[in-house]
């Protein structure tokens, strides 16, 4: 006959577990003395140690599952960090191209700003040349109008001596032009 306390230490529980197990499954106490105990028959050791060993078995069983079912997560988690680290990779590469785009628009947008001023000032220098043009054109057509006046009272003098001169026998001189009777006259002057 085996004690609890000696079949605790052969199943590597404690003898509060036995004597639990034996509680639940109504094992009857014996007394021998002022001690009570449980009487443990052959068959009432056999199945304690058969429920400790299959208790164990499924304990194994249960951490080998969980083990892997740990290291099926395990698998999954690394197979979805290495997913997601790609995407990342992929992302850091599109955001790169996305920069290398924006760079190139921006330097596109300062030149053509550049370009702008550029216009804008030739565009003034050329207002500038018009209006100074504009204003030698008409210093000019004044010039002009003085000479006509001058060059229309020579001829109206012109005109007058030419009536107050005796009439020759010679034939008619032909009518020049405005010029060339003001640079013909100037030639007989000089």
């Amino acid at each position: 006959m085996i004690t609890i306390k000696e079949l605790a230490q052969e199943l590597h529980v404690s003898e509060q577990a036995l004597r639990q197990w034996c509680k639940r499954n109504e094992i009857k106490k014996t007394t021998k003395g002022k001690i009570t105990s449980y009487f443990l028959d052959e068959n009432t050791v056999e199945s304690i140690r058969n429920h400790y060993t299959t208790q164990r078995k499924q304990s194994t069983t249960n951490a080998q599952r969980k083990s892997n079912e740990s290291s099926q997560t395990l698998d999954i988690l690394k197979a979805t960090i290495d997913t997601l680290t790609n995407q990342l990779a992929e992302k850091d590469k599109q955001l790169f191209e996305k920069d290398k785009q924006l760079a190139l628009r921006d330097k596109q947008i300062s030149d053509a700003v550049e370009e702008r001023e550029k216009l804008t000032a030739e565009r003034q220098t050329t207002l500038a040349r018009l209006f100074s043009l504009e204003d030698t054109n008409k210093e000019l057509q004044m010039e002009l109008n003085k000479y006509k006046v001058i060059a229309d009272s020579k001829q109206t003098v012109v005109e007058v001596d030419s009536v107050n001169e005796p009439a020759e026998t010679e034939a008619p001189e032909p009518k020049l032009s405005f010029f060339e009777r003001l640079f013909r006259r100037s030639k007989r002057s000089e």
